[in-house]
């Protein structure tokens, strides 16, 4: 949508990557010609993007003038923007096209820049904010019932040859009309069972205030949130508080303390790895999902038997394969959302804390006005620490020899607990622990020049920004605990897996200059050059370097005589904008220009006493490219601005065309006649081109009846893509290539 920056503070979500930019594929931000601190409207279009892999990447994200990366891979991430409350924020501005440009190498999907609320000069005011609501489902997905799933599985399992109706026992291997008519008796719905509405609820309190000396802003907020599927605690608490201080009249300090913790525990089902048969299903939090909505109702996850007792239930599938086996690894045999989620043995606990300082000094030169120096500094760390436990459980399935004939393929045809065995699931059984330390830092400084001569405006920034990050990240695994004994700790974890408890350390750095240029003739015509150069070691030091420019130029028509004579006066204001830029990306691992080489247990050949014995030796990584250098991004747009009726009808259209070319591709190496040496891949190379296009357009009404305002909006798009460049896999069909030439992706 496009919303008015003073809008966000009221906007009824608690995750604002979500709602924003987060969860949809192949998306990209846009929004109008600001800069970062200057109000600006919001537009978000789904068009194309691209990464190494073929997936999307996400927006840059930049809180305060903080550039918020991973500090394991140095791309963008939305986990700071994602755990603010929307009470802390004063505006959201939206850098795309030409704009972008100024955050070079990681704004090629554009660039959503935050600003906290300030202190205002002015008694103490307080404000609270309380939200309460539910989450649920408008509806599920419709599956066959009763007779009809019985009839359609009789006819799928003879056309999949499943069942050989040639020979004389087929009839036994199929749902006869008795069982037919005794399925529409039998309805047991596992989603709605498992299903409920969920409770959130967000409360937030802010005060600020201050003098012409000094201003303050600080604000708390609490957010808690259910689950619809199994069990979930979830809590976040934020702060924030800052502080903006004039030392003297040319010197001003400001500093902001912001810290969050956000702690979950939930229920964890994740033992196996997928289910064969259900399309290869991952259980978890979607692929619990999948399996539950299409669960065959006369199937019950539960029976009461003649002892009295209650069991969880083998789900038995199939009228002609075999009886189920709780002990089977990846079959639906071992599969019972219940008994895994009241499985008092296993759970999932996250617990997050961090905390950012940023601190900043801004000196405005005497005796030369619009000249001024700002230099800053910012320090974020967070601790992840986790715990992940999946218990062994016991199922119940059909032990009789007849239990596939018919009339016997229902449990509610054996009603004693002699008809069954109970066993425990114990494969994939696990505990887990995982820790993440990380470490941000963040220094500027920027040079800004401010002027107005007559008619003419201009503005001047030249800027130098270096940035480390750190991270510490240790996995520690074990199998087979015992619920009987484990107490939370490593010694009562089980074995150690020792191929999968692992500690990494991640350190990277990068250097930037950056400036911009504007010039303004009488709020009429609009010119903007901005640049920015970025080094990245995951290059070779020939090609560290990339140059990011970006230009755009606006003329604001209607302040011209001949506009003002021809137009009707409800036709007020009408601006055009025209803009060119080059971002890039640097996706490819570090070190991918050197040759790497790992140690491998199973690779080297012993000698001497070792003779003939495999034993551990040192093998190469994929072949280095030398050559490999930033890809590029070029993107054109042409935008229009227009207002009606005494300002209060407003519309825009805007126009895109991007160019991703020099595209750092791994697919390079499936191509006929490359060569595959020893370590068998070889690094990314810059092969490939893909063109993206399209349109934006908004209407908007503002008006207000008496002392109540109100407006209403309507936006719409479209967005295509074509394959102008890539490589084809020599060994397959050109219709087996994820990417085609010629087509859209």
């Amino acid at each position: 949508g496009v919303i008015a920056p003073k809008e966000i503070e009221d906007l009824p979500v608690s995750n604002l990557g979500a709602a924003l930019a987060g969860q949809i594929p192949g998306l990209s931000i846009s929004g109008g010609d600001s800069r970062p601190g200057e109000g600006a409207s919001i537009s978000i279009r789904q068009s194309f993007s691209y990464s190494k892999d073929g997936g999307s990447s996400n927006p840059m994200v930049i809180i305060d003038d903080v550039i918020q990366i991973d500090a394991n891979s140095g791309l963008p991430t939305l986990d700071t923007f994602n755990a603010l409350d929307p009470t802390e924020i004063e505006s959201i501005s939206v850098l795309r096209d030409a704009s972008a440009a100024i955050y070079g190498s990681r704004a090629s999907q554009g660039a959503i820049i935050v600003k906290t609320k300030r202190g205002k000069a002015g008694t103490p005011r307080i404000s609270y904010s309380g939200k309460f609501g539910f989450n649920d489902a408008v509806g599920h997905p419709k599956t066959l019932t009763g007779a009809d799933y019985g009839r359609f599985a009789n006819s799928f399992n003879i056309a999949a040859n499943k069942i050989d109706n040639t020979k004389p026992d087929y009839v036994n291997k199929i749902y006869s009309e008795s069982e037919l008519a005794a399925m529409d008796n039998e309805h047991h719905n596992w989603l709605d069972e498992a299903w409920s509405s969920a409770f959130t609820m967000n409360h937030a309190i802010n005060v600020s205030g201050g003098s012409d000396k000094a201003t303050y802003f600080a604000g708390a907020s609490y957010y808690t949130q259910g689950a619809n599927m199994g069990k979930q605690d979830y809590n976040k608490w934020n702060f924030r508080a800052g502080v903006d201080i004039k030392l003297t009249s040319d010197l001003k300090f400001s500093a902001t303390i912001a810290a969050n913790q956000q702690d979950v525990e939930k229920s964890f089902s994740k033992g196996m790895t997928s289910i064969n048969g259900y399309d290869g299903i991952k259980p978890g939090e979607s692929g619990d999902y999948l399996l539950l909505s299409h669960m065959p109702d006369y199937l019950p996850w539960e029976i009461t038997l003649d002892d009295g007792k209650s069991y969880y239930t083998s789900p038995l599938i199939s009228s002609y394969d075999t009886a189920g086996n709780a002990k089977s690894n990846n079959k639906m045999g071992t599969w019972n959302y219940f008994a895994m989620e009241n499985n008092d043995g296993s759970y999932s606990t996250n617990s997050v804390f961090g905390y950012d300082a940023n601190f900043s000094v801004t000196y405005a030169i005497p005796y030369l006005k619009g000249l001024s120096v700002k230099a800053s500094y910012a320090l974020k760390h967070n601790a992840d620490d986790g715990e992940q436990v999946f218990m062994p459980y016991t199922l119940a399935y059909l032990n009789a020899k007849n239990s596939l004939t018919d009339g016997n393929r229902f449990y509610s045809a054996h009603p004693s607990v002699k008809d069954y065995k109970f066993d425990k699931y114990t494969g994939s059984t696990r505990v887990v622990y995982k820790d993440i330390l990380s470490k941000n830092e963040q220094m500027n400084f920027y040079v800004n020049y401010e002027g107005q001569f007559g008619k003419h405006g201009v503005t001047a920034m030249v800027a130098l920004e270096k940035m480390q990050a750190y991270q510490t990240s240790k996995t520690m695994l074990y199998n087979n605990p015992d619920p009987d004994t484990y107490l939370g700790t490593s010694p009562t974890a089980g074995a150690m897996d020792a191929g999968n408890s692992i500690t990494y350390k991640y350190k990277q750095g990068s250097l930037s200059y950056l400036g911009r240029l504007t010039y303004n003739y009488a709020d009429k015509y609009l010119l903007q050059f901005i640049f920015r150069s970025d080094a990245s070691t995951k290059f070779a030091p020939e090609n560290y370097w990339g140059f990011f420019p970006g230009i755009s130029a606006g003329w604001v028509a209607s302040e011209e005589n001949f506009f003002k004579e021809t137009m009707p006066s409800w036709f007020e204001y009408l601006k055009v904008r025209l803009s060119w830029g080059q971002t890039g990306k640097d996706n490819l691992k570090a070190w991918r220009w050197k040759q790497l080489y790992e140690v491998d247990p199973s690779c080297g050949y012993g000698f001497g006493a070792n003779g003939g014995v495999v034993t551990s030796g040192v093998k190469p990584q994929a072949t280095p490219n030398r050559q490999a250098h930033w890809d590029r991004t070029n993107k054109y747009n042409l935008g229009l601005d227009m207002r009606f009726l005494n300002n209060r009808l407003s519309a825009t259209a805007d126009f895109y065309y991007d160019i991703n070319s020099d595209i750092l591709n791994q697919n390079i190496g499936g191509i006929i006649g490359t060569p595959i040496f020893a370590g068998g891949a070889i690094g990314e190379v810059n092969y490939g081109r893909i063109d993206a296009w399209g349109g934006e357009f908004s209407l908007n009404w503002r008006d207000k009846v008496g002392q109540v305002r109100y407006n209403v909006g309507v936006n719409f798009g479209f967005s295509n893509n074509k394959v102008k460049l890539w490589p084809d896999m020599g060994d397959n069909l050109p219709s087996k290539n994820t990417m085609r030439e010629g087509h859209s992706t």
